[in-house]
């Protein structure tokens, strides 16, 4: 905002608690045109292409925790958890299973788009995962799944009511309403992708993913299995759910 020079020799005619008003205003249009800060934290999704094609789901957590998960039925590929840690455009990964050896990359945001650009990194595998463009998976989740669901769950012709509970944040709790012999409560991840329903992070199942097509109509949640190969919870979460 310009000021004329004639005005300039006027401010000393100006009452006290006019220049207080300037100063807070001035003070809030100054904070209202401060660029909202960015950071890689949240969901974003890359498609793979070559020898096999495949769409993975990149998720960085406020709590420094790295996940990529595989969003297709491929056997090629599985998930990583890792560690990583963020000091100015710089992105730390460690922690790694696999290599003790650390990553250094170099990200950048435009739009709606996370750039990842190795700067150091011996291990080709990880490289090839995180280095490049990703686009931002926002909602993670889809928000028609966001809600407690019922279903009767026979065993050994006997009925008990189970409920589904899917979080906005992507956790997912498998609860019993009535006590179940042998059965325990449960709690996982999931993520969706299309009309795919991913289901991750599941010690009980040797953390293998388990794929689930699922579809919303009225007030019920229908999920047939796609490929899972923890058998239980395929008994557990298939069929139809009734939102509570």
């Amino acid at each position: 905002m310009k000021t004329r020079k004639t005005n300039a020799l006027k401010w000393n005619r100006i009452p006290i608690y006019l220049l207080m008003g300037l100063v807070i205003s001035f003070s809030a249009c100054k904070n209202e045109e401060d660029p909202k800060v960015m950071t890689p934290v949240g969901s974003w999704k890359r498609a793979y292409s070559g020898d096999v094609s495949f769409t993975a789901q990149l998720n960085l957590s406020n709590e420094e925790a790295l996940e990529w998960i595989v969003l297709d039925t491929i056997s090629s590929h599985e998930n990583s958890m890792v560690s990583f840690e963020i000091s100015g455009n710089q992105l730390r990964v460690f922690g790694d299973p696999e290599i003790e050896a650390e990553g250094f990359y170099q990200w950048s945001i435009s739009d709606q788009y996370l750039q990842l650009e190795v700067i150091d990194d011996p291990f080709a595998p990880r490289v090839a995962a995180l280095d490049g463009h990703w686009t931002i998976k926002d909602p993670a989740v889809d928000p028609a799944l966001v809600a407690s669901w019922t279903k009767s769950y026979l065993i050994n012709n006997a009925a008990y009511s189970i409920r589904l509970r899917l979080e906005a944040d992507g956790s997912l709790h498998w609860e019993m309403i009535d006590p179940i012999p042998g059965h325990a409560n449960s709690s996982t991840a999931f993520t969706t992708h299309n009309s795919t329903f991913v289901i991750y992070k599941d010690d009980q199942c040797g953390d293998q993913n388990g794929y689930y097509q699922f579809e919303v109509i009225g007030g019920e949640l229908h999920l047939s299995a796609v490929k899972d190969l923890c058998t239980p919870r395929i008994d557990a979460i298939s069929g139809s759910w009734s939102r509570l």
